[in-house]
């Protein structure tokens, strides 16, 4: 800022006389200060820096919070059950009940599978051919628990008025009760047709027994189609050469033979073991017309029998039989497949075996067996520190561990669909 000096008379020294001192512009040094403009900056540098270091923060706290909340999306826990095994040695004979009495009998079942296949072979010469139809039945029996035998030959009777006979004399077992539930007996069988002809092929349909009729057990004892009646003919077809009706029929039965046993496998009821040669095949062939000229058609028809044990039976029937420390606890069997099954019975014809006499040789696992949903339930909520006593309440179980996520947890889920379970057989 300048300041102006007004014009100074002082005095003249030579002659007294006053002399002028013109004015002079005296430049002063300004006040140190900060502008207004630096005042901006130096915040606004500050302002910057405090916004950079929150929206780290904010970043942070973000990835901490997805974490935490995709750790708690997959909230689980995996169990690794270690059951007890009892390592077997099976060599011996036993017995098996069609329908057994005591509790410590043996059961079976026996489950049916049929299928057919055909082949168009050259034809030289004609043949008169007379066939009855023939088909699977269901006999059921809803009268009494007590059995009910059929005479050889009993006729069944179809809606539209047919008659078809079954050619040996069955046993039908008689009902139970299950879970509250009356289950009528059953029994599958092939029925005939009581005479030749196509008018005999006829889809599924249901069955009285025409000898029954004015007795109480005519409405309790009836029957179902398994299924449709075929191979009913009357007339003169094509006829092929020996050599090619015994070179199709081999190999038709052949095929047959290898999808059979691969159905058997596949259709079995879920929980039961059908052992290796446990099983009767039979098949029949016949010659139908063929739609080509000069043509025969080979049909072949198989029919596979199994003789079925529900595994939990059989396992505790063999514990119970070479497992000393065995306490009828609940237990299966593992390795089925390395046991060789033989019998001296007849199993062509299963509704005329009421006790089964059979052979087991090789090795097998008996496994403890536990209930998965009741261990799920159990271990609920349930701390780490806590779940080695929870896992001594289930005898069948001789190892266990337990991993828990996310790993900070101390707790298992309190939901049992985030709890899995690992059975692992030693």
């Amino acid at each position: 800022m300048l300041n102006r000096l007004q014009d100074i008379k002082q005095p003249d020294d030579n002659n007294g006389g006053d002399k002028s001192v013109r004015r002079i512009q005296i430049e002063r040094e300004k006040p140190r200060r900060i502008l207004e403009g630096d005042k901006r900056a130096t915040n606004l540098r500050r302002e910057r820096s405090v916004s950079k270091w929150g929206m780290w923060f904010v970043a942070i706290l973000a990835v901490v919070i997805l974490f935490f909340s995709i750790s708690i999306l997959f909230t689980g826990a995996t169990v690794k059950v270690h059951p007890k095994v009892s390592n077997v040695s099976i060599s011996g004979t036993f017995i098996g009940f069609d329908n057994p009495v005591l509790e410590d009998d043996l059961g079976y079942d026996v489950m049916t599978v049929t299928r057919s296949a055909s082949r168009e072979v050259p034809a030289t010469g004609e043949e008169l051919v007379e066939e009855k139809a023939s088909g699977k039945i269901v006999i059921f029996n809803n009268y009494s628990t007590a059995p009910q035998k059929l005479i050889a030959n009993t006729r069944f009777e179809s809606t539209s008025g047919l008659i078809y006979r079954i050619e040996d004399a069955v046993v039908v077992p008689g009902r139970k009760e299950v879970d509250g539930e009356t289950v009528p007996g059953q029994l599958e069988v092939t029925v005939y047709a009581d005479q030749v002809g196509s008018n005999y092929n006829i889809s599924l349909v249901d069955f009285t027994i025409p000898g029954l009729k004015g007795d109480a057990r005519f409405d309790k004892i009836f029957a179902r189609s398994k299924t449709e009646m075929t191979g009913g003919f009357s007339g003169t077809i094509m006829k092929p050469e020996e050599g090619e009706l015994a070179t199709a029929t081999t190999e038709l039965e052949n095929s047959l033979k290898s999808e059979l046993l691969s159905e058997a496998i596949s259709v079995k009821p879920d929980g039961f073991i059908l052992f290796d040669k446990a099983y009767d095949i039979k098949f029949t062939s016949r010659i139908e017309e063929s739609d080509k000229p000069n043509m025969a058609k080979v049909v072949v028809e198989g029919v596979l029998d199994g003789f079925i044990f529900e595994n939990k039976e059989i396992a505790r029937y063999l514990a119970s039989e070479l497992v000393s420390s065995y306490n009828n606890e609940p237990v299966e069997l593992v390795g089925e497949e390395n046991i060789l099954f033989s019998t001296d019975a007849d199993l062509s014809n299963p509704q005329n075996i009421e006790e089964l006499n059979f052979t087991l040789n090789g090795g097998a696992k008996i496994v403890w067996t536990y209930d998965e949903l009741a261990l799920k339930e159990a271990l609920k909520n349930q701390s780490k520190k806590d779940f080695n006593k929870v896992m001594q309440e289930f005898t069948g179980i001789g190892e266990a561990s337990v991993s828990i996520s996310p790993f900070w947890r101390r707790s298992i889920p309190d939901k049992a669909e985030d709890i899995k379970i690992q059975k692992i057989i030693d």
